[in-house]
């Protein structure tokens, strides 16, 4: 069954995005692919897509670049896809504004578990009554269109600096542990990935004192994780 979800694949190795394609062709997605990021970009002035899936190590712009020049102007969801699987590697694809980090080489069902995966989070439901938006101090969330508003102005989050925002929102002062944050809010379904929260909320933190600098809300719990007050 064919959807409207896009879903463009940025990657220098052509078999390996054709491949890439197919699978997710199969699931009814809608693909495109690019050999570099010039071309990417070039696209971007008049189409964005619902998900991007990104390799790093890519001739002309490196992935690393193109997240951070894309993340000055749009949220879309960024999923890294490459070689380089260091820990010091995802942490500044994390950093950068990453939404998730498969490395290679991987299993093709995977990949497409985790679009699915990152999809559901980021993509408004159809099925289910939208709720009111949630509000908290200065902050609202507007959970229909996905913004974020501090005091009448616009705060840019990634989709999981968003889902992360909305649960503790939902949740002030419950001390959350890195394993629940990535269960609940960051969405992945694999082990290893609680250093990952980490990244996210420290991203988050710096966002939300750029507009409310006086304030301190995400707090750090020690031995457990991270509490907002």
């Amino acid at each position: 069954m064919i959807n409207e979800t896009h879903i463009w694949i940025v990657e220098d190795d052509a078999r390996l995005a054709s491949v890439m394609q197919e699978y997710l062709t199969l699931e009814g997605f809608q693909t495109r692919h690019f050999s570099n990021g010039k071309n990417l970009l070039l696209a971007m002035e008049s189409n964005i897509p619902d998900l991007l899936l990104l390799d790093v190590m890519m001739p002309g712009i490196d992935g690393l670049s193109l997240c951070g020049e894309i993340r000055k102007s749009n949220n879309l969801p960024i999923m890294f896809v490459t070689s380089k699987n260091s820990e010091s590697d995802r942490i500044i694809g994390f950093e950068l504004g990453a939404d998730d980090y498969l490395c290679k080489p991987f299993n093709l069902k995977e990949m497409v578990y985790r679009v699915k995966a990152l999809l559901k989070r980021t993509m408004p439901s159809t099925s289910t009554k939208p709720t009111n938006n949630i509000v908290y101090g200065a902050i609202t969330l507007d959970l229909i269109s996905h913004r974020v508003v501090i005091e009448n102005s616009e705060l840019h989050l990634t989709p999981t600096e968003f889902d992360l925002l909305k649960l503790f929102m939902n949740s002030p002062n419950v001390a959350f542990s890195r394993a629940m944050l990535v269960e609940q809010a960051i969405g992945y379904g694999y082990q290893g990935y609680d250093r990952s929260a980490d990244f996210h909320i420290k991203n988050l933190r710096r966002k939300l004192e750029t507009k409310l600098p006086a304030e301190k809300y995400i707090k750090t719990v020690r031995g457990i994780g991270f509490r907002f007050v």
